[in-house]
């Protein structure tokens, strides 16, 4: 005979994320996940409180902003049940689905919605504390070490959208100005490369003298960091102006990476275009499937914003034009 749910998890064992899949029959999975889906999809109801019943053994608990509706969703061989409800086929999920609606009423939402406004309104206290706490530690290690050698960062370079345009031209001539083509592709290169090392050290509590060169490691995210040359630094600054900057990090895009390995081993003019091109069009395809870069905090549908200057629509606009070859003069 097969263990049951309690058998196989006591207290001390609870189950991992895809212990259900191989505890149930195929159709007993798929209805609970029709009742999952199903709950969050209309009523923004989770099973996201699993706690362990002496009775039952792990059960679920079925809430809204953490206020429980329904305590008892038990796992059995071949059913679970909401609440007293058994649910071993379609019927008896709509059953089960028409008794939660019972409990969904006005008082119920009310509750939900008080404590959620209760939890943003401590979670905004937290922030406002932290903001002041952070805006005090500046200031005073900005007088402590002078605000000419205090978090002062250098990201390399956007590409100039006007450059961009300049290149293309001069390809569409037959006409490829050299001199351009290196100093956008060291550009982009540069870009990319900055932020792929730069973002590996910070995800070791690591950072990198914008005046020296310096690696430097952190103990805690609030720590000043003062480099032997005399410029001292915030880590958790330093990550902010990243971000605030656009810089693309290791794990932005793939093809930023291997534009990284490709663009030094590129030798001639049609290499190097070719190259470039291909950057241009995979920034294009980003745009296409959805690829986000986060800029200020914002999340954009595409990755060139992390490489070429201006607005999120001067930039896809651009690019858009780039890469189905048409007419573009950038001013």
């Amino acid at each position: 005979m097969d263990k049951t749910w309690k058998e196989l998890y006591d207290n001390d064992n609870p189950p991992g994320p895809n212990a259900l899949d191989s505890f149930w029959p195929t159709d007993i999975r798929r209805l609970f996940i029709e009742f999952s889906n199903d709950m969050n999809y209309n009523y923004k109801l989770l099973l996201n409180i699993i706690v362990y019943s002496k009775t039952y053994g792990w059960k679920f608990k079925l809430a809204k902003n953490r206020v429980v509706l329904i305590n008892n969703i038990i796992i059995v061989n071949d059913a679970f049940y909401v609440d007293k409800i058994c649910v071993k086929n379609e019927l008896d999920l709509k059953r089960a689905e028409e008794f939660v609606l019972s409990l969904y009423t006005n008082a119920f939402i009310a509750e939900s919605e008080k404590k959620i406004t209760k939890r943003k309104r401590a979670q905004a206290e937290r922030s406002r504390q932290r903001m002041e706490q952070e805006s005090n530690e500046r200031e005073s290690f900005s007088k402590k070490v002078g605000k000419d050698k205090f978090n002062q960062f250098r990201w390399a370079n956007r590409i100039s959208r006007r450059l961009l345009v300049r290149l293309y031209e001069s390809d569409a001539k037959m006409m490829l100005d050299d001199e351009l083509l290196d100093e956008v592709g060291f550009t982009i290169y540069t870009r990319c490369l900055q932020g792929r090392d730069e973002s590996i050290l910070f995800g070791e509590n690591k950072m990198k003298c914008h005046n020296c060169g310096a690696i430097l490691t952190a103990q805690s995210r609030g720590e000043l960091l003062t480099c032997d040359c005399g410029h001292s630094y915030l880590l958790r600054e330093y990550k902010r102006s990243f971000v605030a900057d656009g810089m693309p990090s290791r794990s932005a895009t793939i093809f930023f990476n291997e534009f990284i390995d490709k663009w030094p081993t590129a030798k001639d003019s049609t290499t190097k275009m070719q190259l470039i091109d291909w950057v241009i069009h995979q920034c294009h395809q980003s745009m296409q499937t959805g690829v986000k870069s986060t800029i200020d905090g914002k999340n954009f549908k595409f990755a060139g914003i992390n490489i070429i200057e201006g607005s999120p629509k001067q930039v896809a606009e651009l690019i858009t034009h780039l890469a189905y070859g048409d007419s573009i003069t950038e001013k």
